[in-house]
């Protein structure tokens, strides 16, 4: 009895052990690339005047809107100036990493004799809220670049969910790379 015991506790700690090494990260919610990973700016990004940074989606540069349907990354200068300015190749270390939960707008629900109607309050419960993944990078080359928002889809609160790393390589295309650490 002993010996099968034995027997069945080695299948399962090998089973447990086979499946750790084959767990996807990159899929995996509330994953955010640790400090020390690499962004790896393919392309040159110029930056209209009177703006700190720009929108990639789809692999696509899509300047200072984007989709609310589609994850995105947003990568940004420091400061608003005046002029444009680019963004050169490089690679960019991350050097914090974090999940946010930004509201986007607040939505009031009351009822009539005729049913139910919303309208957007300031002091009323969220209607839609999106899940950034914030990155410090930095570069000696380029210490006006600062940051990396990637999100998801914005949602309701129970919908909500952080963009995963294949979400955010999804959106970066081959304008970006990630290289975790």
């Amino acid at each position: 009895m002993k010996k099968i015991l034995f027997v069945f506790f080695i299948l399962l700690i090998t089973a447990c052990s086979s499946r750790l090494t084959s767990f996807n990260l990159e899929n995996s919610l509330g994953y955010y690339p640790p400090v020390s990973s690499k962004i790896i700016l393919k392309q040159a990004l110029k930056i209209n005047a009177d703006k700190a940074g720009l929108y990639i989606q789809e692999g696509q540069i899509k300047g200072s809107s984007h989709s609310r349907f589609k994850p995105f990354c947003y990568i940004r200068f420091l400061d608003v100036e005046q002029v444009s300015r680019t963004i050169q190749p490089d690679t960019f270390t991350i050097k914090s990493s974090r999940i946010e939960t930004r509201l986007i707008a607040k939505n009031k629900t009351f009822s009539t004799p005729y049913g139910v109607i919303n309208y957007r309050l300031a002091d009323s419960t969220p209607s839609d809220i999106l899940e950034v993944i914030t990155m410090k990078i930095v570069s000696e080359k380029q210490p006006d670049v600062y940051l990396l928002e990637c999100g998801g889809v914005e949602n309701s609160p129970s919908q909500v969910e952080p963009p995963t790393i294949a979400d955010m390589r999804q959106a970066m295309g081959s304008i970006m790379s990630l290289v975790l650490q």
